[in-house]
């Protein structure tokens, strides 16, 4: 089945491999779909990537999924609220596939800074890996007022663990 509007999402994010254009986005409450297009107008019908079962950490708030192709794998950067404390905090699983299944690396959030993290995005740069992320405002005042700050964190070489600090970028005004 081809459709032509992708809706019902939020934080889509577009990965092109082998001529086919593959979307991921918050659109499911316990995981990802994925959508396939040869042209950017023409879209499958979703079908689901990763789904969290009873074993995953994260049990609600599947939210942001960014895939990167690294080193023969998909790997999938997400957020998720922790089933411990309901804390907001982010994943990386991976997959042979685009289409997935995308199975969780760690078992657990990828790190754990003592506060919300959410909405991770990878940039490689002269061979150097970094995870860009919000401080959410759900858990962070400044003030007495609810801000989301931007960090960013180097990752190994295997963009599945962070290495070193998490340097805080920019608060908004």
């Amino acid at each position: 089945m081809i459709i032509t509007d992708i809706t019902g999402i939020g934080d889509p994010q577009i990965l092109l491999h082998d001529n086919t254009y593959y979307c991921y986005a918050t659109s499911h409450p316990h995981g990802f779909r994925v959508w396939t297009s040869q042209d950017l107008v023409h879209w499958s019908a979703p079908q689901l990537c990763m789904e969290a079962d009873e074993s995953h950490w994260g049990f609600e708030c599947f939210w942001a999924p960014e895939v990167v192709y690294h080193n023969g794998v998909f790997l999938m950067h997400y957020t998720a609220r922790r089933k411990t404390d309901r804390s907001l905090r982010i994943g990386v699983a991976q997959s042979s596939s685009p289409l997935g299944p995308f199975i969780d690396v760690h078992g657990a959030p990828m790190f754990d800074e003592g506060y919300a993290a959410i909405d991770g995005s990878v940039l490689s740069l002269n061979g150097m890996h970094y995870l860009y992320y919000s401080r959410d405002c759900s858990e962070n005042r400044i003030d007495g007022i609810p801000t989301s700050q931007i960090y960013c964190v180097q990752l190994d070489e295997s963009m599945t663990r962070t290495v070193g600090t998490h340097h805080l970028l920019t608060t908004p005004e």
